[in-house]
Parts: structure tokens; sequence; C-alpha cells
């Protein structure tokens, strides 16, 4: 049995890459940046950052028009490697499909230029992902 789940809380590298597939169908990427602070044995204080590349489908235009750089985001998925072969070399990126999303900045973005301006949806009424009654087990 294998377990492939990735929770991340961290802040927007760069403003949305919004794309659509020739089906129609909303695609975003970014990056998500993810500092830890500690303390060492020693007492200096460390910080390490991860930088996380994501790729989001269901969603995607929702967080798109509700996010930019610097966002305080909480993104939930799993773990995928594309694999393409350039120059006769194998070629491998690691990212995190988007399962479910959460907004965690204070107050309210306006919806990016481009979009109609909607109501603000409250950060308790945004649902994306599986709910209890959808899991089989």
């Amino acid at each position: 049995m294998s377990y492939n789940k990735v929770i991340l809380q961290g802040n927007l590298t760069k403003d949305n890459e919004l794309k659509f597939l020739p089906s129609g169908t909303a695609v975003v990427t970014n990056t998500v940046a993810v500092t830890e602070k500690y303390k060492t044995k020693d007492g200096q204080m460390k910080e390490e950052n991860f930088f996380g590349d994501f790729v989001i489908f269901r969603g995607a235009e929702t967080f798109s028009q509700y996010t930019h750089k610097g966002s305080k985001v909480l993104i939930e998925g799993k773990l995928s490697t594309d694999t393409w072969e350039k120059d006769g070399k194998m070629n491998y990126k690691t990212k995190i499909k988007v399962d479910s999303f959460v907004f965690l900045d204070n107050k309210p973005q306006q919806p990016q230029q481009g979009y109609q301006a909607q109501q603000q949806p409250k950060v308790s009424d945004i649902k994306i992902g599986y709910q209890d009654e959808e899991v089989p087990f």
C-alpha cells in the first residue's frame, strides 16, 4: 500500500499563470514558498526555505482570481513527476497536483483585472476537493 499526500502553507512566489487547455479546462501553475524557522542546539536561529511548484485544475479560475504574488495559501494534493526528453536526455520535474486549497490572507483581495467583479467569497464558503460523504471509506 502507498500513500501520496502533501499539505503546504506558504506564500505565492509570483503571479498565477492561468492557461486554458484545448478542451476549455482552466489550469493554474505557480510556486509556493514555505519557510521553517527553528533554533539549533547552540541557540542560533535558522531559517530553511522550500519552493514547491504546483498545478491546479479544479477551481483554477477562482484561485487565479483571488490570489497573486505574496498571497498566503494552504494547498493540499499529491506529488507528481513530469518526464520529457530533450536533446536525447531524460528530464524530470516533481510538482504538486492540488486537490484543495484555502485562502489565508487576512483581508480579501480584489479580483485581478480581466475578471468581472463578484462578491468576495468567504474562506469558509470555498470547498474545493472531496467532501466527507464522497470518500468511499
